[in-house]
């Protein structure tokens, strides 16, 4: 499995979520100079990507910025990548049927007939109301409360 990013918010995706991650490497075309974070080498080339998918072509968006989460998920799909959207244990969702294809992080909560967007970030101890649309590769952050009936549109 392959984390895009190697800076902050791949760390903190790291931390959150090191318990549900096996055998990862991070992958970073922007920052080159990184050589490796909490231990793990850090890769830069799409060649060492496609070795890593004939293994595992999942990947995930350790990157908040959206421009760099659409560039990113992009760039993976295109080389045989597959988003693996993460969730956290602790976020409380009273959705029906959730179907989310994206990254929740710890403390969040989601309200009944919410609707989130493919590769959407949504931080740390937000809460999502009722009946709101998220578009995709949003980045709400943390502690973010949006009330129901809300539409916010992708990017």
């Amino acid at each position: 499995m392959i984390i895009c990013g190697a800076g902050g918010h791949a760390g903190e995706l790291y931390h959150c979520f090191h318990d549900q991650l096996k055998n990862f490497f991070f992958f970073d075309n922007l920052n080159l100079d990184r050589k490796e974070i909490f231990g793990k080498p850090v890769l830069h080339s799409i060649d060492e990507i496609k070795e890593i998918f004939k293994e595992d072509n999942r990947f995930l968006l350790g990157v908040g910025g959206v421009k760099q989460r659409a560039d990113f998920f992009s760039l993976m799909k295109n080389n045989g990548g597959e988003y693996f959207p993460i969730f956290a244990d602790s976020f409380s969702n009273i959705n029906s049927s959730p179907n989310f294809k994206a990254d929740i992080f710890p403390y969040s909560f989601i309200g009944p007939n919410v609707k989130i967007g493919e590769a959407t970030l949504i931080n740390t101890r937000s809460n999502i109301h009722h009946d709101t649309v998220i578009g995709q590769f949003c980045d709400i952050a943390p502690a973010v409360t949006i009330l129901g009936s809300v539409l916010i549109g992708d990017y």
